[in-house]
């Protein structure tokens, strides 16, 4: 069994792109990983040109790298206006798909609600978000991020009812800690497919639950990866470490150790570049 390993972009949004590539290049991993968000030197734009695309695509490919996911917008929890939501999802897929990412990656939403009927609008949100996203034969997951995906039945609940075959999880196991839930049972309870992983820890501080990096927190990342390489998942594990002003200190930390997890439990990395 052999996976691949990238790097989640949300702590390197205050670096360049140019030298987000450089440091995976550096550091034998093949794969970037991008997201639209207005304002940050190290995202795209929340509405790019094509030139900028061209651009970004350009950089990855000229440090032998592709795109392993997109982060694309959407808040599909909203009370009013879901159709604009929507909108945006797809918008952010049709820009992405200019750069072949092998996973759209995108999240429920962010507001204080919950209940049946908007489990049941996120549900319908994802369907529809995720039929464009077939149109350009890519690959979505719903990524675990407290709220209405707090639990694995909340989540198993959620694509049950969107009924999406080319919709999965972005199992994220600090996230799973972070809202309370154990992440190893978590994932033995998930009944749908994990198609892409983001790997960071939690520790608690004064009672508080805080990320920090993998040798600093309390997940032992072993049997999480034993249990997803018995159920088939062969894709890509991305490191995710989130403080932007040690990013690439704090991020060849994490790779160094999901390399040595890994390893442990006898699983291969395949370095890849495009």
């Amino acid at each position: 069994m052999s996976i691949r390993i990238a790097s989640s972009p949300w702590g390197w949004r205050r670096t360049p792109f140019a030298r987000q590539c450089r440091w995976l290049a550096d550091h034998r991993l093949g794969l970037a990983c991008g997201q639209f968000f207005a304002g940050e030197i190290g995202t795209m734009p929340l509405q790019p040109r094509p030139q900028e695309l061209s651009a970004a695509a350009a950089t990855a490919r000229a440090h032998g790298l592709g795109f392993a996911s997109i982060n694309a917008n959407g808040d599909f929890m909203v009370d009013t206006g879901i159709a604009a939501q929507v909108d945006a999802a797809c918008a952010d897929i049709a820009h992405a798909a200019a750069l072949r990412p092998e996973v759209i990656i995108l999240f429920a939403g962010w507001q204080p609600r919950s209940g049946a009927a908007v489990e049941a609008q996120i549900a319908a949100a994802l369907r529809e978000v995720c039929a464009c996203a077939a149109g350009f034969g890519l690959q979505v997951a719903l990524e675990n991020h407290g709220g209405p995906t707090t639990t694995a039945a909340q989540v198993n609940r959620l694509l049950d009812a969107a009924a999406a075959p080319n919709l999965g999880v972005n199992y994220d196991a600090a996230n799973v800690l972070f809202y309370g839930q154990d992440p190893l049972a978590f994932l033995r309870e998930l009944r749908h497919p994990v198609a892409f992983t983001h790997c960071k820890s939690v520790r608690h501080v004064g009672g508080k639950a805080e990320y920090c990096r993998l040798r600093d927190g309390v997940i032992d990342y072993r049997p999480l990866l034993a249990l997803l390489a018995e159920r088939g998942f062969a894709g890509i594990h991305a490191i995710e470490y989130e403080e932007t002003a040690d990013v690439e200190a704090g991020s060849a930390d994490d790779l160094t150790d999901l390399r040595a997890a890994l390893a442990a439990v006898g699983i291969t990395e395949e370095h890849t570049h495009v």
